[in-house]
């Protein structure tokens, strides 16, 4: 992958063969920002953008952006789910590829889906609230026509693909919901329009680990500690088996960890936290966020 990122950066691969690997990379972006780490992400699509910029390709560019824009947003660790930081950073790249988006009219598609959906996430967490739940909206309806479009599935990845980032869309609107303390609102659309989709297209996966990590924090905010410990439990065992050392891990050991303190399971609590400081030391390079 970084071979073909550098081919392209100085000029050593024809144009059609550009636009293609471009294509590939956009379309593997949600994966490649589980599993890439921060810097070498930022750097693959930043280059990227910038050919695209050179060979006037708007439509590319807005991909890459958003690929850019979802890396800040998954990249962020805080308590809240999405600070302030990582906001302004998402929306810097989501602003301008929905702005760009908009003026090709590009109204479907995964890269549109993806753009409005994340961008919707930003807007939950600010005053413009309202706007973000309707931008979210916009993007169901993106995937819920995919998904009724048997001719669109070989563009969009395949049948499995539409209704995996369906439910992910579905996720989306969930996270908005828990911006606002509307947790019982949040776990019903996990539990309802998540999870079966996941739970048949993908079995056990990282995404499906994450909806389990989701509906423990949900379960803990609305103070049912035995769920929220048995979903973190379920969630932190995929993570272990698929990802082993990894952010999406140490996350897991951290809610198990605060589902037990809530459960007043203190001794077996300390243990998971302690387990999660290992981690982070041995995964996290930036010693500021092993503090934090």
């Amino acid at each position: 992958m970084m071979q073909l990122v550098e081919w392209i950066d100085k000029g050593e691969m024809d144009e059609e063969r550009v636009k293609k690997c471009i294509d590939v990379f956009n379309v593997a972006g949600d994966m490649l920002a589980k599993i890439m780490a921060k810097y070498n992400y930022k750097n693959v699509y930043e280059t990227l953008a910038k050919k695209c910029k050179e060979m006037g390709d708007q439509r590319r560019l807005a991909e890459c952006l958003t690929s850019l824009g979802i890396k800040e947003i998954f990249n962020c660790i805080c308590a809240t789910g999405l600070c302030d930081k990582a906001i302004e950073r998402a929306r810097f790249c989501l602003d301008e590829a929905d702005k760009i988006q908009t003026h090709l009219q590009v109204n479907k598609g995964n890269s549109r889906a993806q753009c409005l959906a994340k961008l919707g996430r930003c807007l939950a967490r600010s005053d413009e609230k309202e706007r973000g739940k309707a931008v979210i909206e916009d993007a169901i309806r993106i995937r819920e026509a995919s998904v009724e479009t048997p001719d669109d599935h070989e563009e969009e990845g395949g049948e499995n693909v539409c209704y995996v980032m369906l439910g992910a869309t579905y996720n989306d609107k969930a996270v908005a919901l828990s911006f606002e303390n509307h947790h019982r609102e949040a776990l019903n659309i996990r539990e309802s329009q998540v999870m079966p989709i996941y739970r048949e297209r993908l079995v056990d996966h990282p995404f499906t680990a994450t909806i389990l990590n989701n509906l423990s924090n949900n379960h803990r905010d609305l103070g049912e500690f035995d769920h929220a410990e048995n979903y973190a439990r379920q969630a932190l065992d995929i993570r272990l088996e698929l990802l082993a050392d990894h952010r999406d891990t140490i996350k897991s050991l951290f809610d198990l960890g605060m589902a037990l303190k809530a459960n007043g399971k203190f001794r077996e609590a300390k243990g998971f936290l302690e387990l999660c400081k290992t981690m982070q030391e041995k995964v996290v390079i930036d010693k500021t966020l092993v503090k934090k």
